[in-house]
Parts: structure tokens; sequence; C-alpha cells
């Protein structure tokens, strides 16, 4: 293969990006630079599919041993929340099925509107700017971002838990003007569990939101 095609070749993007993104941004460019050399090497000594499986593990190998370093908020924070969502299983598994848990619409009724309301109070920048704060644990931003960051986040679970409430509120109105004695027994108790789901679902989020702004909170004082 002629100099001229080898040069036109480029490394796996998503291995390289994921290189990127785990390094240290003093090492960045030396080590992505010297593993594009080689790359490069392995095609000429080989073949463009070797290089590139090289080139994948040589990425990976070396992602792990920065993340610890580079993302280790985010790992804690990711593994904080697998924490949270296994507990939370379980505990539905426990409490008879998990499907006695799941309804679509109070869901509908509950992140839809969270997020547009946080979008409404800051921006839909802003709440990109959350994501991307924690993912990439930055903390070399200005502080004016991290602040209308936070507020997004607390306004998303404020609406969370209050949607909840106010729907939750809602289904007992209805309730108490549908149900009749002679089914009462039948009917009040599906009828309540469904009606207390939206309570569940906006403080579930609610502690996710919270837990967002403390990281958020502790990026910002480093």
């Amino acid at each position: 293969m002629n100099e001229s095609k080898i040069s036109n070749l480029t490394p796996p993007r998503l291995a390289t990006r994921f290189l990127h993104w785990s390094l240290p941004r003093d090492l960045r460019d030396p080590i992505l630079g010297d593993l594009f050399e080689e790359y490069q090497q392995q095609i000429i000594e080989q073949s463009p599919t070797s290089a590139n499986y090289w080139y994948r593990k040589q990425a990976i190998q070396t992602a792990i041993q920065f993340l610890q370093k580079t993302k280790r908020g985010l790992l804690m924070f990711i593994f904080s929340l697998l924490i949270f969502i296994s507990l939370t299983i379980m505990a539905m598994v426990l409490g008879g099925s998990i499907y006695m848990f799941i309804d679509v619409p109070s869901l509908l009724l509950i992140f839809p509107p969270a997020l547009f309301f946080s979008i409404a109070v800051t921006s839909w920048q802003d709440l990109k700017n959350t994501f991307a704060f924690i993912i990439n644990n930055q903390a070399d931003q200005p502080s004016i971002s991290y602040i209308r960051a936070k507020r997004s986040m607390s306004v998303m679970g404020n609406v969370g838990v209050i949607m909840g409430l106010f729907v939750t509120i809602i289904g007992w109105v209805s309730m108490a003007n549908h149900i009749k004695i002679d089914d009462f027994a039948d009917h009040f108790g599906p009828a309540f569990a469904v009606s207390a789901l939206t309570i569940m679902y906006g403080t579930g989020l609610k502690l996710v939101c919270y837990i967002a702004e403390m990281k958020l909170q502790s990026l910002s004082e480093q």
C-alpha cells in the first residue's frame, strides 16, 4: 500500500473518541499522536483490518488505565445510580411484581412536565451542560455555568415532586366521586395504588436530580 493511501486511512473513530475522553488533557495529544504513528506502521506491516484491531485494543487498554483517575467521580455517580436502581427493583419484586409499579400515563404526567419546566426556567443548553459536566467531570467551567446547571436540576426535581402530589390529589378526588359502597373493596385498593405511583415517580426523579446537583456543586468547588 502506497504512502498516500496510508495517510488517508484514519483509526476507528469510536475508539479514538473513547480514549480522548478518558485521557488527561495534558496527555491527549502525545498519546494519540504516538498511537496514530504506530497505527500507520501496523498498516504497512500487516493490513488495515489488523491495524484497526490493534488500535482498538490499545485504545481500550490505555483508557482503562486512566479512567479511575480522570473519571472517578463519574464512575462513582453511575455506580451509586445503579445501586439505587437495583435496590428499587428488588423492593418492587419483593413487593409482589414489578408490573404493579409501572404505569405509562403516570410516567407521562411526571417526566415530560418536569423536563419542559426545567428548560423553560433555564434553557436547553443549561440542561445539556448538566450532562456534559457530569459525564466529562468538568471542573474548569465558569461558576455561572454550574449555577445554571444546578438550577436546571433543582427545577426538574422539584417539579417532579409537586406534579406527583398534584396528580395524586386529582386521582383521590376522582376516586371519591366514582367509587361506590358496593364495589369499594374491589376498586379502592388498585385505584389508590395507581394514584400513589405519581408520588413515587416524582420522588425518584427528585432523588436523581438532587444527586446531580450535589455532583455539580462538587465540580464547581474543585
